[in-house]
Parts: C-alpha cells; structure tokens; sequence
C-alpha cells in the first residue's frame, strides 16, 4: 500500500536533506570554514529546543511548517558538516601543507602488480625538510615501476622524495 500522506514514512522526509547536505558538502562547497557552519548549526538546535518548550506560548501549533523547516535546515548542516570533518585535506597537520623533501610512509594495503605497475597507498607519518622531521597525516596513491618494487608489502615504511601531484 503507498502512503497518501508523506508523514507516514519519516525516514525519506528526513533522509533527502541529510543527503543533499552531503551532496552539497561534496560538489560545492567542501572547503568552507567549520566554525561558522558550527555555529550556525548550534544556533539552529538551540532555536528548535526553545521554540518545543514555549510550544503553547508561542502558539506554534498554527505554524506547524516552522518546525518542519528547522529539522530540515538542521539536517542539511549536518550533512555538510560531516563531509568537511570528513575530507583529509582540511586538516591542519596535512603532508601537503608542509614544505618537505622527504615523505615517511607507511603501506596500509597489499600493493597490487598490474601491467607492470605496482600500486599501493601508504599512509604518510613524517615530512621531512632540511633533516627537520615533522609529524603530518594524509594517504597517498603510489604507482612504481621497478624491479625491486615487488618486494613491497603491507606494514613496509619508505622514505620517498616529496614529488606528488
């Protein structure tokens, strides 16, 4: 039987702005300051907390669409926020935002030969530059071609030059 009234399955009423918010955390703007966007999202759950509790006082039982439009905008944030915190390139201590000449790395996966190529990606540890170290964080895609590679195997550190891309 299909639902006459769209309040009979909630979960898709809630799930679209969530997922739009990811959409748009993605596609457009995935770089954008969290603190803002933090604030905006506390402001808008504080703003949906006072107006349940003066419900009657405020008689919103005659603007029934004022909660609706806060949950959504609420979820919407949400999503986006998740997909800021999410992507590695934002953090502060990432390998790409420190000068470096040499990239300590650490394989996470098999690395897997194919048409002569063997990739793998590697977590990277340390950034080092003019035999300073620095402690960094991201993950690279390695792609080698090379004999000796083959001896490459999951948990292997390297030092590599920092020429990426």
């Amino acid at each position: 039987m299909i639902a006459n009234h769209k309040g009979e399955i909630p979960i898709v009423v809630l799930l679209l702005p969530f997922l739009l918010g990811i959409g748009f955390g993605i596609h457009l703007l995935s770089a954008a300051d969290t603190r803002w966007l933090t604030l905006v999202f506390v402001c808008l759950i504080a703003a949906f907390i006072l107006l349940n509790f003066n419900y009657n006082r405020f008689k919103l039982y005659k603007k029934r669409w004022l909660g609706g439009i806060l949950i959504t905008t609420i979820l919407f944030v949400f999503g986006w926020l998740l997909v800021i915190n999410y992507k590695e390139l934002n953090n502060k201590d990432h390998f790409s935002k420190a000068p470096s000449q040499y990239l300590l790395i650490k394989i996470n996966n098999e690395p897997i030969l194919k048409n002569g190529l063997l990739r793998l990606t590697a977590d990277v540890e340390e950034s080092i530059n003019k035999g300073k170290k620095a402690l960094v964080s991201g993950t690279l895609l390695i792609a080698i071609k090379d004999t000796a590679a083959k001896n490459l195997y999951y948990g292997d550190e390297l030092l590599i030059p920092a020429k990426y891309n």
